[in-house]
C-alpha cells in the first residue's frame, strides 16, 4: 500500500512493540489493498502485551488516514478500508474519531483561511467549503464552528492592524463593517473598545479631516468657528515668567509627536502640580480656529494662537506659554489626548 514503505529489519531483532510495528508496516507495504492482507500474520504481530503497541498501531492507522486525505476527500472505498484497518488494529471508535476529527478539521481550517485571505467569501467559495465538508465527512456543527472562529479571528486581526496607529479612518471603518457583514460576524466589542474606536475616529479627524464645528454660547468673529470645548475647566496663573528657551513651532511639533508616540497608547501623561500656580477662575474653555477662549465665573479671556509661544500637555490639563513670558495652566477633567492633538493642529496653522 502506497503510504507504507518497506523497512530493513534484521532477522534476529528482538521481539518488542517497535520491531513488531516495523513488521506490520512491511506487511502493509507488501499489499495493494487491505482486503488482500494476511490477517493471520497481522493478528500474530498485534498480539502483544507491550503497552506501547496500541499507540504504534494508531500511528500506522493515522498514516494511512492522512494518505487518503491527500486529495482532501474520502471516497467510499477509502472509508471501507479505514474501517477494516481500525478493526484489524483493535482500535476504538473514540480514539480514532479523536485523531481523525483533528486531522480533518486542520485540512478544513487551512481551506477556510485561504478563502478568507481577501476578507470576502463569494458564493463560489461557500459552495467550495460546503463540498469540502461533505467530501471530508466533517460534522456540520464542527465545520460551522471552524468557519465562525476563523472569521472572528480575521476580523479581530484586521481591527488590530487598523488601530495600530491609534487612528481609525472613514475607509477603515467602512471596511470593518463591510467585512463584518460579508463574514456574517458581529463586531464584538466591550464598552472600553467601543469608546476607544470613537476616540481613534476623533484622532484621525483631527489629524486629517475637516474639524467639526460645534455651536457655542459666546460671540465669535466672522469666519471663526469653535471645534471643541470643555466644561469644568480651572484657570491658574504662574507666578513668574517661563525661564525655558523659546521653541519655534517646528521644534515644538517634533517634540509633541514624540510625546504622542510614547504616551498615547496608555494616556500616560505626567500630572502637573497645581501648587505651582495660583487659581484665578473656573468655567468653560473653547478652542476655535483662531484662538482659545476661557469663560469663567468672573473673567472672560482669550489667547490668539499667534501669541502662544509653546505649550505642554499633562494628564490633568495643559499649560500655555505666551510670547510675553506669561504662563497659564488650565486644569481639565477629561480628554487630555484630544486636547493635545487639537492644539497641535491649531497651533501649526
Amino acid at each position: 500500500m502506497q503510504p507504507y514503505n518497506m523497512l530493513s529489519l534484521p532477522d534476529d531483532s528482538p521481539d518488542n512493540a517497535m520491531n513488531r510495528a516495523f513488521r506490520i508496516n512491511n506487511l502493509l507495504a507488501s499489499v495493494n489493498s487491505i482486503e488482500t492482507i494476511d490477517t493471520t500474520e497481522l493478528q500474530k504481530l498485534t498480539d502483544i502485551s507491550d503497552p506501547a503497541m496500541p499507540a504504534m498501531l494508531l500511528e500506522l492507522y493515522i498514516r494511512y488516514f492522512k494518505w487518503c486525505l491527500i486529495d482532501k476527500k474520502l471516497s467510499k472505498e477509502e472509508l471501507s478500508q479505514l474501517k477494516q484497518l481500525k478493526k484489524l488494529f483493535l482500535l476504538s471508535d473514540k480514539e480514532v474519531r479523536e485523531y481523525s476529527d483533528k486531522i480533518i478539521s486542520e485540512i478544513y481550517l487551512q481551506a477556510v483561511d485561504e478563502v478568507l485571505e481577501d476578507g470576502i467569501v463569494t458564493n463560489e467559495e461557500k459552495d467550495f467549503l460546503r463540498n469540502l465538508r461533505d467530501d471530508l465527512y466533517l460534522d456540520d456543527t464542527i465545520a460551522a464552528g471552524i468557519l465562525k472562529q476563523a472569521s472572528e479571528n480575521y476580523l479581530k486581526n484586521y481591527l488590530e492592524e487598523a488601530l495600530a496607529d491609534e487612528r481609525l479612518s472613514p475607509d477603515e471603518e467602512e471596511q470593518l463593517f463591510r467585512l463584518s457583514e460579508n463574514l456574517n460576524i458581529g463586531i464584538k466589542t466591550d464598552k472600553y473598545t467601543r469608546d476607544l474606536l470613537e476616540r481613534y475616529k476623533i484622532y484621525w479627524l483631527i489629524d486629517n479631516g475637516e474639524l467639526p464645528v460645534v455651536p457655542v454660547d459666546i460671540n465669535l468673529d466672522d469666519n471663526e468657528a469653535c471645534h471643541f470645548y470643555l466644561d469644568n475647566a480651572r484657570w491658574y496663573e504662574a507666578e513668574g515668567a517661563d525661564p525655558a528657551e523659546p521653541w519655534n513651532r517646528v521644534t515644538m511639533r517634533r517634540k509633541l509627536n514624540a510625546a504622542i508616540a510614547s504616551q498615547f497608547s496608555g494616556l500616560d501623561f505626567m500630572e502637573r502640580k497645581i501648587e505651582d500656580y495660583s487659581l484665578s477662575d473656573a468655567g468653560k474653555i473653547y478652542f476655535t480656529n483662531k484662538r482659545i477662549y476661557f469663560a469663567g465665573n468672573a473673567n472672560f479671556i482669550f489667547f490668539d494662537y499667534e501669541n502662544i509661544k509653546d505649550y505642554n500637555i499633562f494628564r490633568n490639563g495643559f499649560e500655555i506659554n505666551l510670547n510675553s513670558g506669561t504662563r497659564y495652566m488650565f486644569q481639565i477633567d477629561e480628554s487630555p489626548d484630544i486636547t493635545c492633538l487639537l492644539l497641535n493642529r491649531l497651533l501649526a496653522g
